[in-house]
């Protein structure tokens, strides 16, 4: 609570013209209030297990991220008041932060959300526009644009991983969830080696690490491509296209098909119509008067059923309300 104050406070205080640091600097304050919470869930998992445990290792990663962490606030603190290195420190601080994000893929707690496929796919179009960006900061390496690339990567790698590991959370198989965390971690690995070629040209700039741009930023989309092959693997066969022409023309063929099936099946009920009764004049004249107004009652029984199952069938439509009495 201390450690979030204090770093609203400092960012409150750089001035509203300065939104790239500030945003640097709230973001490392995040980044060690992160680390500080994964740290405690690791001492509790870990306490009371032997050296050999996998907590152990667990806890000895989130020490080391936790110090990162510290350090990292630390730097950006000291570089708020140099101008000329905070493009420098931004990308530093990103690279940081996006190997906190490779740990929390890594780690076996579970997600905090839910993610489909469809969101994976959603979630590698911040990575593509982040990594055209870079090639052309790259270029410039102008201080407010490496800042503001910095911090739009971060962001853009923190929800992509996070995606990752909740699609690969809830994938059907373990086989398409350790491809999905693959995938992620390719792309990670990618993007960093990007923005590390940046930071490298940003203190000192040579033409072979200009050079490799198009090469590395290649290797981030072919990364961003099997994320979204992973996805589609997630989607499995029942995922279509609705404005595909053929789906259309499927969907168009069934609906078909079943109003022919329902008219066969009325047709299967119907009998010929039978021709009416003549009245028989043998009988006396007072039982002909019987008889036919036994048949007139029969032909209002009639007319009263088919008129019910005509309202049921209308109500049952939404064409008009049910009338109760």
């Amino acid at each position: 609570e201390a450690l979030s104050s204090a770093g609203k406070n400092g960012a409150a205080a750089m001035g509203a013209d300065d939104k790239e640091g500030q945003v640097l600097l709230l973001q490392s304050t995040k980044d060690v209030m992160t680390a500080m919470s994964s740290l405690l869930d690791a001492t509790k998992n870990a306490s009371g297990k032997s050296v050999q445990d996998p907590q152990m290792e667990q806890l000895k990663q989130a020490a080391k991220i936790m110090v990162t962490s510290i350090s990292s606030l630390l730097k950006t603190v000291k570089m708020s008041e140099d101008e000329a290195q905070r493009g420098g420190r931004a990308l530093e601080s990103a690279v940081e932060a996006l190997d906190q994000e490779v740990q929390l893929l890594q780690s076996p707690e579970p997600p905090t959300r839910e993610a489909t496929a469809v969101d994976l796919i959603h979630a590698t179009k911040a990575i593509t526009v982040s990594t055209a960006r870079a090639v052309s900061v790259g270029t410039s390496l102008k201080q407010g644009e490496l800042s503001s690339l910095a911090n739009t990567s971060r962001k853009a790698i923190g929800e992509l991983l996070a995606t990752c590991k909740a699609a690969a959370y809830g994938a059907d198989t373990e086989q398409q969830s350790e491809l999905v965390v693959q995938a992620g971690l390719d792309v990670a690995k990618t993007f960093r080696v990007l923005l590390e070629n940046i930071y490298m040209l940003s203190q000192k700039q040579t033409y072979d690490n200009r050079q490799k741009l198009p090469e590395q930023s290649k290797a981030v989309a072919n990364a961003v491509s099997e994320v979204i092959q992973a996805a589609e693997v997630l989607k499995g066969t029942d995922w279509v296209n609705p404005e595909d022409p053929n789906v259309i023309a499927e969907n168009e063929l069934l609906a078909a098909a079943s109003a022919i099936e329902n008219a066969a099946k009325k047709l299967a009920i119907l009998k010929p119509r039978s021709s009416p009764k003549d009245a028989d004049e043998r009988l006396p004249f007072d039982e002909q008067i019987l008889e036919a107004a036994k048949a007139i009652t029969a032909a209002t029984g009639a007319l009263v059923k088919s008129a019910t199952q005509a309202q049921r069938e209308l109500v049952s439509q939404g064409r008009v309300g049910s009338c109760k009495p």
